[in-house]
């Protein structure tokens, strides 16, 4: 048994909880980075290269990149599929996660999933008339490009938003190419406290609350503080959460949320939950419970093959 993690960090958190539960369970573990990858693409006899040698038999990928390498990140994690090699997250599912509004527009047309109220624009021009359409001010406003979040903040006032556009317009403005605006609801009632829920094939494994508390006295509103701790999710949420993850098709995700007088609503979902938190209260076993599914895909796909012979 064989398991592939592609990341360019051994180091962390979860990389080395894995290869340590793997080792102590017998399974080889190999972390690979995805940079190190050729791939030859030759029909049926395709294979992966890693410094110039033929990667041994693999029957598990665990895909761990950063947006920096994605690009060809997921053509090494495709090219794990084109050799029918079971992953977690398939390089489609992650793929049209890399623009944070077209999967919140995924997520929009299921009738039992609520996301937070957005508008996607491209000029900062159309930030003044955006703001009150998301019942502001306050709105949060985030920079995005091509996928990526450049930054976020909050505007309190149109005078704020003002001295953005001003700004913007003097450093060349968003509009560039890859770049946008997204404008989104400020959620007053949640009191700048998220939920983040961790689902593994289809079901909750961890939840976390995050609280972060911004100077509303600044002109530019500044983050002073943030806290986080566990939270055991209501009902609502944990259903809400795996819907979301079935409506992407993800296998392992963070799914966050707000909470609103309307209820809670969905705001992010990240394909590589970052689950370091988890370090400090290990009862929640999730390294354990990744190297359990993946063992769990292995031992089906050897079942489904069998059966079919």
């Amino acid at each position: 048994m064989h398991i592939v993690i592609l990341s360019r960090k051994p180091t962390l958190y979860l990389n080395k909880k894995l290869e340590n539960l793997a080792k102590s369970d017998g399974i080889k573990l190999t972390i690979i980075d995805p940079l190190d990858c050729k791939l030859l693409l030759d029909g049926d006899r395709s294979q992966i290269l890693v410094h110039g040698k033929p990667l041994p038999k693999v029957d598990f990928v665990i895909p761990r990149m950063g947006t920096t390498i994605l690009s060809y990140g997921l053509s090494v994690l495709r090219h794990f599929e084109l050799m029918k090699i079971p992953v977690l997250n398939s390089s489609l599912a992650i793929n049209s996660m890399l623009k944070r509004y077209e999967y919140l527009q995924l997520l929009a047309v299921h009738p039992n999933i609520n996301t937070t109220k957005s508008i996607l624009i491209r000029k900062s021009e159309q930030i003044k008339d955006a703001i009150p359409q998301v019942k502001g001010p306050p709105a949060m406003l985030k920079m995005m490009s091509d996928g990526s979040k450049l930054g976020a903040m909050l505007i309190d006032k149109l005078s704020t938003a003002e001295s953005f556009i001003d700004v913007n317009s003097i450093m060349g403005g968003a509009g560039q190419i890859g770049q946008s605006i997204i404008i989104e609801e400020f959620i007053k009632e949640a009191n700048g406290k998220s939920i983040n829920v961790i689902v593994l094939n289809n079901k909750v494994i961890g939840c976390y609350f995050k609280i972060k508390a911004f100077n509303l006295k600044q002109s530019a509103t500044l983050l002073v503080r943030e806290t986080q701790g566990f939270i055991k999710p209501s009902n609502e949420i944990e259903t809400m959460a795996i819907l979301a993850t079935q409506q992407l098709n993800l296998d392992f995700a963070k799914v966050s949320f707000l909470e609103s007088i309307d209820g809670p609503k969905i705001f992010e979902v990240s394909f590589n939950p970052q689950i370091d938190i988890f370090e400090k209260e290990p009862s929640f076993q999730i390294p354990a419970k990744i190297l359990a599914h993946s063992i769990s895909c292995i031992k089906e796909r050897a079942m489904t093959g069998m059966l079919n012979e």
